[in-house]
C-alpha cells in the first residue's frame, strides 16, 4: 500500500489511476456539499486538567492560600478559553473523498481525499481519519493555509464484495493544548457497493462451448429490424411487398424491369446471451460451499463484464437467490454496472426458486444461447431445457481452474 500527499494552491491535480480493462468511472464516494456535523470531545488530558484544577481550587479555598486558588482559577480560565477557541474554523473547511473507478473485491484501487480551507485564517493541528469495516487511515496536517487544498491518495483493496460499511470521514483538531477536541464529520450520500472480483475470460473458447449447446449463436435475429445504419448490409434486390418502406425502392432497376424493386438487407449477426445463476447453498454452510458460490458469482460477473464490452447485443441475467432477480438490457456500461451491482449482493439460499425465475425469464429471452451457472449437485440442465424449451448449457461451478475459458 502506498500513500501520496499533494499540496495544491489552485486547481487539484488529477488522481493517479490504476490500469483497468475498460476505462469507466464509479459514482464517486464523496462527502462534498453534505451537511457537516461538529461535536466537541474532552480528551483524557482535558479531564486530567479539570481534575487538577478542582484539586487546586478546593485546596486553596479550604486552606485559605490565595496563590493556589489563583493558580486553579488560571487553569480553569485556560481550559474555558481552549474550549471556546479550538477548531472554530472547522465549518469553513471543505471535505471530499472519491475513488478512481469501480471498486472490485480483492483488487487495488485509489482512494482520494481532499481538504480545502475556505476560511480567512489558517488552521493548525488537523487530523484526518477515514475508516470502514476493513480499513483505517489517518493523516496529520500541521498547518492548512487560507485557500489551500491538500489531497491524499491511498492505494487499498477491500476483501469482500457487497455493501461496505464506510464510516463518516472525520477531521479533528485539539490545537494548541489538546485538552478539548472539536471534530467535523460528513457521511457519503449513497451506499457504497464493492463489486465482485473479476477474472479473465477467453470469449472465443466460451462461444465455442455455447455454440454446441445452442446452434443459434451468431445467426440473425428472429425479427430483423431495418434502419439507416443497415445500408452497409445491403446484399440484393427483390420485388416490392406490402409493408416495405418507399425509401428502400431501387428506382433505376424498377424502371428497367417495369415493377417496383426494393433493396434487401441482411441483419448483422448478434451475440446475445442469457445467464442464469443458481445461488444454492447447503443447509450447513461450509467454507467449501461458500467458495463455490463465490466462484459462481465471479464467473457470472466476468462474463457480464466481457459481454458488455461490445455494445448493441442483448444480455439477460437471472439470479436465483432468496429473492429472485432479473436484469436485462442492451450491452454497454450502464447494463454492466447494473449486473455487477446485482451480483455483488448475492447471499445464497438453501432453496432458491429456480423454476419460478426461469418462468419469469421465458418471455424476455432474446435469441441466442442460454448459460446456467450452478453450485448445486443436481442435474439442472434438463430441467431448464424443459422450462425454456430451448437448448441450455449448464456449468457446475466447483473449481474455476477446471474451466478452459476462464483464468484469474
Amino acid at each position: 500500500m502506498s500513500i501520496l500527499t499533494t499540496k495544491i494552491g489552485a486547481d487539484p491535480q488529477p488522481c493517479p489511476r490504476t490500469s483497468h480493462p475498460i476505462p469507466t468511472h464509479q459514482p464517486p464516494l464523496t462527502t462534498h456539499h453534505l451537511p457537516l456535523t461538529i461535536r466537541v470531545r474532552v480528551t483524557r488530558e482535558g479531564w486530567g486538567w479539570l481534575l487538577l484544577t478542582g484539586i487546586l481550587l478546593a485546596t486553596g479555598l479550604y486552606k485559605g492560600i490565595n496563590l493556589i486558588s489563583f493558580l486553579g482559577m488560571g487553569m480553569a480560565a485556560t481550559w474555558l478559553i481552549h474550549l471556546i477557541s479550538t477548531g472554530r474554523g472547522l465549518r469553513k473547511l471543505g471535505l471530499r473523498r472519491w475513488t478512481n473507478g469501480w471498486v472490485f473485491a480483492q483488487t487495488p484501487f485509489i482512494l482520494s481525499h481532499e481538504i480545502i480551507n475556505h476560511g480567512r485564517r489558517p488552521q493548525f493541528g488537523l487530523s484526518l481519519e477515514d475508516r470502514g469495516a476493513a480499513h483505517f487511515w489517518s493523516w496529520f496536517i500541521p498547518k492548512l493555509e487560507k485557500g489551500e487544498k491538500i489531497q491524499f491518495h491511498t492505494e487499498m483493496a477491500l476483501p469482500r464484495r457487497g455493501l461496505y460499511d464506510w464510516q463518516p470521514t472525520g477531521l479533528r483538531t485539539g490545537f494548541p493544548f489538546g485538552l478539548v477536541e472539536r471534530c467535523l464529520s460528513a457521511r457519503a450520500e449513497k451506499e457504497f457497493v464493492v463489486l465482485p472480483r473479476l477474472g479473465r475470460l477467453h470469449r472465443g473458447a466460451l462461444r465455442r462451448m455455447l455454440f454446441h449447446g445452442s446452434p443459434s449463436l451468431g445467426q440473425s435475429r428472429t425479427n430483423p429490424r431495418r434502419h439507416p445504419a443497415a445500408q452497409s448490409d445491403f446484399h440484393g434486390l427483390r420485388a416490392f411487398r406490402s409493408g416495405d418502406s418507399p425509401h428502400w425502392i431501387h428506382w433505376r432497376t424498377s424502371a428497367r424491369l417495369g415493377e417496383l424493386m426494393v433493396r434487401e438487407f441482411e441483419e448483422t449477426p448478434n451475440d446475445n446471451l442469457t445467464i442464469l445463476l443458481d445461488a444454492w447453498l447447503p443447509a450447513n454452510v461450509e467454507q467449501n460451499a461458500q467458495n463455490r458460490l463465490e466462484h459462481a458469482v465471479t464467473l457470472a460477473a466476468t462474463i457480464c463484464w466481457e459481454w458488455c464490452r461490445e455494445p448493441g447485443n442483448r444480455l439477460v441475467l437471472g439470479i436465483a437467490d432468496k429473492s429472485p432477480l432479473v436484469v436485462q438490457g442492451e450491452t454497454g456500461q450502464d447494463l454492466c454496472l447494473r449486473t455487477l451491482r446485482s451480483l455483488a449482493t448475492v447471499t445464497g439460499h438453501t432453496t432458491p426458486d429456480v423454476i419460478q425465475l426461469a418462468a419469469s425469464m421465458r418471455s424476455t429471452l432474446p435469441p441466442g444461447p442460454i448459460l446456467v451457472l450452478t453450485t448445486s449437485p443436481g442435474k439442472l440442465q434438463t430441467t431448464m431445457e424443459k422450462e425454456f424449451h430451448r437448448p441450455v448449457t449448464c456449468i457446475n461451478v466447483s473449481n474455476l481452474a477446471d474451466l478452459d475459458f476462464f483464468e484469474w
